[in-house]
């Protein structure tokens, strides 16, 4: 939630453009003023999941290395025996240029938005949660929440 907030006091043009499109949707939808939108409300403003996902992406919630023990693989040329500790760092892999572009380590909500599938991709490829299905629970939750209080 931190992490939201410091990049849209950064980025003040994504911050007028995220209350612009709440501002419609609570026209658009005849809404009060003070009424809190629902978790699928926000789900309709495809700015706020894009500005939420970037902004875990970049600040994710495992800051350490996830560690699995290795079946017996190799990884490019390299031969990583079974038993072996192995791990990758979720940090890492969510500023990786090949997946998340050239400018992945800046704050840039569209990148979630620039086609049909980009979410869904983007999503599938970040290690904000981990990537194993046992986080799928709290991914969901945090996700929630966070969408639900900007």
């Amino acid at each position: 939630m931190r992490a939201i907030i410091v990049y849209l006091g950064l980025h003040i043009d994504i911050y007028k453009r995220l209350q612009k499109d709440i501002d419609d949707f609570y026209t658009a939808n005849e809404l009060r003023a003070l009424e809190p939108l629902t978790f699928n409300q926000t789900k309709k403003i495809p700015l706020i999941r894009a500005v939420v996902a970037e902004a875990v992406r970049l600040v994710p919630a495992i800051c350490g290395q996830l560690l699995r023990v290795s079946p017996g693989i190799t990884v490019d040329k390299y031969w990583i025996p079974r038993g072996y500790t192995i791990g990758i760092n979720a940090m890492a892999v969510n500023k990786e240029p090949s997946i998340f572009g050239d400018d992945a380590d800046k704050f840039r909500p569209d990148r979630w938005l620039e086609s049909s599938d980009a979410y869904t991709r983007l999503d599938n490829a970040s290690m904000t949660f981990g990537a194993a299905q046992e986080v799928a629970k709290a991914r969901t939750l945090l996700l929630c929440v966070a969408e639900m209080s900007c």
